[in-house]
């Protein structure tokens, strides 16, 4: 009988992207998976409740015998096509289940003896793995040398974070910008996919650069509708800033281009004739979500120049109303916001400068040695009610 190969150093498969067969059902990876795992199930969902409810109630061996009658001819053919296909295209890649039990099992065994294939298994599944990640993420979000970069809405933080070496960018991460307007055609992960996702990247930072700086853009307590993890709240709450500072014309131009031109093209990508008024709905929408904070009075004026601004673009692609509109929702609703947050937080603002400026300053600070934050230690951040520290555009 060959003994079946295992592997159980989840550090290495996590760092290095190793392609992962995953054998759990359909409903189980849509919750929650690697980046680098593809779904090729050994039981559909039905077939899972079905085995589920027999082993529930009659124990391992009459779930077995069940599956072995719902596994035809015909489905394994399909799964054993499906495998093998997978371990062409991945050589080196791995296989696990939940906890690495009778379905990651079952399936390496049937490769081997059908397909003449000994893929490696992960002991302990995609609980351990999960586990695994969640531990890591706490302890590096409080022994690691953070910074964060804040600034205005439309002062172009992501864009000077993504030119630094050690950066880890929540918002990508999180396929939102972080604001009632931020929401990306893309759609966001799951709470349990941005968490997995979020600890490699910090596991992928720290292995390229141990004492390394991991900068940051300062974020809410949510990013769309995923929330970013209290460990990480933690640390960010105590690490000290930078802030990045440009002229309103600037910010008015960079916004335009990420959520109008930008946004719009996607959106037309992905609906195709749709796109134009999904477009303007995705607009509207967003603006009834800040009525309550604009008031009535600015919110329908705020609501005439978005139908103005609309118009102008989807059907001339004139430029002009649309920067009128996001000038006033710069310049007179979110900037008193974000002086409002800043002064709670001011006295951890390290530098303050432009992009030039701060790429300078960021080349000596990250030559010198820096405290990480302490665990269980909260910042004082007094916030209004009626603000939410996530509410840019």
């Amino acid at each position: 009988m060959i003994d079946l190969p295992c592997v159980s150093d989840y550090l290495q498969l996590l760092l290095h992207d190793v392609p992962m067969m995953d054998v759990r059902a359909p409903v189980e990876f849509a919750q929650g998976a690697f980046p680098a795992a593809m779904n090729k199930p050994l039981l559909d969902d039905q077939q899972r409740a079905v085995i589920g409810l027999r082993y529930k109630e009659q124990g391992q061996e009459a779930a077995i015998a069940l599956g072995l009658e719902l596994f035809t001819d015909e489905i394994r053919a399909a799964r054993y096509q499906e495998w093998q296909q997978f371990a062409q295209q991945h050589p080196d890649g791995v296989l696990y289940c939940f906890r690495g039990g009778l379905r990651s099992r079952t399936t390496q065994s049937w490769m081997s003896d059908a397909l003449n294939i000994q893929m490696p298994l992960v002991t302990g599944g995609y609980k351990a793995m999960r586990h695994f990640l969640i531990d890591q993420l706490e302890l590096n979000a409080q022994q690691s040398a953070l910074l964060l970069l804040t600034g205005n809405t439309g002062s172009g933080k992501t864009e000077l974070l993504t030119t630094m070496p050690n950066f880890i960018d929540i918002e990508e991460i999180a396929k939102h910008r972080g604001s009632a307007f931020g929401e990306r055609v893309c759609g966001q992960p799951t709470q349990i996919n941005f968490e997995n996702q979020l600890s490699i990247a910090f596991l992928k930072q720290l292995h390229a650069a141990r004492n390394a700086t991991i900068l940051l853009e300062d974020e809410g307590d949510f990013v769309g509708s995923v929330a970013v993890p209290q460990c990480l709240r933690t640390a960010m709450f105590q690490a000290p800033m930078i802030l990045l500072e440009s002229t309103l014309e600037e910010r008015v131009e960079r916004t335009f281009d990420g959520y109008v031109r930008q946004l719009h093209q996607e959106f037309c990508e992905v609906y195709l004739e749709e796109g134009d008024a999904r477009y303007a709905t995705f607009w509207r929408e967003r603006m009834v979500r800040i009525k309550r904070r604009l008031g009535g009075t600015r919110y329908q004026a705020y609501s005439d120049q978005l139908e103005s601004a609309l118009s102008s673009w989807i059907e001339q692609r004139r430029e002009d109303e649309f920067r009128v509109l996001l000038q006033m929702l710069l310049k007179d609703y979110y900037d008193p916001m974000y002086r409002y947050q800043l002064e709670q937080k001011k006295e951890r603002v390290l530098f303050q400068g432009d992009r030039a400026a701060i790429i300078d300053w960021m080349q000596e600070y990250q030559c010198k040695p820096v405290i990480p934050a302490k665990a269980g230690i909260h910042g004082n951040l007094k916030m209004d009610p009626g603000f939410r520290r996530d509410d840019k555009l």
